[in-house]
């Protein structure tokens, strides 16, 4: 559940929960940040408002999904009643959804969109092999946390992989048609792999910027049945081949056709996803020192974080990040020890020689090698003082 509060609810407490805010608010229901205050927890809260059979049977749906313990997918607490009201305590996650970041315009790198569907799919995978498959993978269901991990959401129209599975009325008007499966749409038997068409969909509009299939018309649900999607070679002619084929294969129109699992389309994105950060850290490695010798080690450094970013194991970056500190440390205390003799240096000519003193010893100790000869300073510092308390004196 994304960290974006509305207002202040109406509400205050719901089961053993103390409501804080109000995140969001729909048709069917309100969802509100919580805190459990046994264990000092936050929580998202999900209420069903609109409350039919079918629509309560589909809530616990979700309450249900709680079986599943995967890092990609929300975890669920706990679901029951509050004065009649149905609701489930699931994990409270900070970040935006995924359908935010597109909307906002904000470019992600090639990495960053590999490691989000790759992330997806090993999410998936696991719901999958534990016979429970989503049907409402889209980017508003997926929350991109600030360290760039992602959790899947709002499982309320999953099913198990071995009961019917076929599209209702309702199932269209809940999910985005954008994103079912072509086999769906139809009103055919379906299991985890049209789900793995969704993520196709996801990864063809991050990187192209647009949907296979545009439109809001019967037309455009025709050629999502029917037709094969426009080749995004086509839209990015600098894509490599071999992420084409992973595209093509997760919306080919055949379930067949398609990845077999989700592990394998996150395996296969994989192997991409590891000889792009390999070049790239290669090219930031080379950035990275070429900033040390120019002496801009504040910008070497943030070249080395974004490199640890991409890889947290690589020796050479730490290294050299340890280096880069190590400067900037003494550029830092050097630029300290220079204004403290400054501020010594004007008492002296105030002839506040106390002060001086004082100034003086401090920029000493941190100037442990004596660079700056303040010993010979102090020294003077100190004649001059014994100089003026004589005089004060008489």
């Amino acid at each position: 559940m994304s960290n974006e509060p509305l207002g202040t609810p109406t509400i205050t407490r719901i089961g053993r929960y103390d409501v804080v805010a109000e995140l969001g608010r729909g048709g069917m229901g309100v969802v509100y940040r919580g805190e459990d205050r046994l264990i000092g927890r936050e929580v998202a809260i999900k209420t069903l408002t609109e409350i039919t059979p079918e629509l309560r049977d589909r809530f616990y749906v979700e309450a249900r999904s709680g079986v599943l313990n995967h890092p990609n997918i929300v975890t669920v607490y706990e679901f029951g009643e509050h004065e009649g009201m149905p609701y489930i305590a699931m994990e409270f996650v900070s970040g935006d959804s995924l359908e935010k970041i597109l909307r906002s315009g904000r470019k992600l790198t090639l990495i960053e969109t590999l490691s989000i569907i790759e992330q997806l799919s090993a999410g998936l995978g696991y719901a999958h092999q534990n016979r429970v498959v989503h049907r409402d993978i889209k980017p508003a269901n997926l929350i991109v946390q600030p360290d760039g991990r992602v959790k899947i959401v709002d499982f309320g129209i999953a099913r198990l992989a071995d009961q019917s599975t076929r599209l209702t009325k309702t199932d269209a008007v809940i999910g985005t048609f954008h994103y079912i499966a072509p086999e769906r749409l139809k009103g055919e038997m379906s299991d985890g792999r049209s789900d793995i068409w969704s993520v196709g969909v996801i990864l063809y509009q991050m990187l192209s910027s647009e949907l296979p299939f545009n439109g809001e018309d019967v037309s455009t649900l025709y050629k999502v049945i029917n037709e094969k999607h426009p080749s995004i070679k086509a839209l990015v002619p600098e894509m490599p081949d071999e992420l084409v084929a992973i595209v093509d294969r997760a919306l080919a129109k055949n379930p067949d056709d398609r990845y077999g699992t989700a592990e394998e389309m996150a395996f296969d994105l994989q192997g991409i996803s590891d000889g792009l950060k390999k070049e790239r850290v290669g090219d930031l490695l080379t950035s990275a020192k070429r900033l040390m010798e120019q002496r801009q080690f504040a910008s070497a450094r943030t070249v080395l974080l974004d490199l640890q970013r991409i890889d947290s194991q690589n020796l050479e970056a730490k290294r050299l990040t340890r280096e880069v500190q190590d400067q900037i440390n003494r550029l830092q205390k050097a630029e300290q020890v220079r204004q403290i003799v400054e501020q010594a240096e004007e008492a002296v000519l105030s002839q506040n020689y106390d002060d001086a003193v004082s100034f003086y010893r401090q920029a000493m100790k941190l100037d442990a090698e004596n660079t700056l000869q303040l010993d010979e300073k102090l020294e003077n510092a100190l004649r001059l003082k014994e100089k003026q308390d004589k005089v004060r004196s008489l």
